[in-house]
C-alpha cells in the first residue's frame, strides 16, 4: 500500500532548533546556521528541511519564512485538567 500522500515526497532533514543569543540576532547567524544545515541535507541527498516553529514565536516563524519556508503541517494542543480538577466530568 502506498503510504498517505502527508507522508510521500521528498526524504528531509530535520532542524530541531536554530539559537542565537540576543545580543547577535540580526547578525546573519541563524541564515548561516541554516545555509550549513542546507549544505548537510544536500550531502546526504535530502529533499528539503523541516522545522518545527511555536505559532507563539512570530520572531522565529518571521525567520523562517525570511528564508522560504512554508507551513507543512498544523500541530494543536488542548489542556488536560488533572484528574479531580474543574473539568473532571466523570462524576
Amino acid at each position: 500500500a502506498e503510504p498517505a500522500p502527508m507522508y510521500s515526497g521528498p526524504s528531509f532533514v530535520f532542524v530541531g532548533d536554530i539559537v542565537v543569543a540576543p545580543e547577535w540576532r540580526g547578525a546573519g547567524l541563524g541564515r548561516r546556521l541554516l545555509e550549513a544545515a542546507r549544505e548537510w541535507g544536500r550531502q546526504v541527498g535530502a529533499g528539503e528541511i523541516r522545522a518545527g516553529v511555536l505559532a507563539t514565536n512570530p520572531a522565529g516563524r518571521a525567520f523562517w519564512e525570511r528564508q522560504g519556508a512554508t507551513d507543512f503541517s498544523v500541530t494543536v494542543a488542548i489542556p488536560l485538567e488533572a484528574a479531580g480538577g474543574p473539568a473532571d466530568t466523570r462524576r
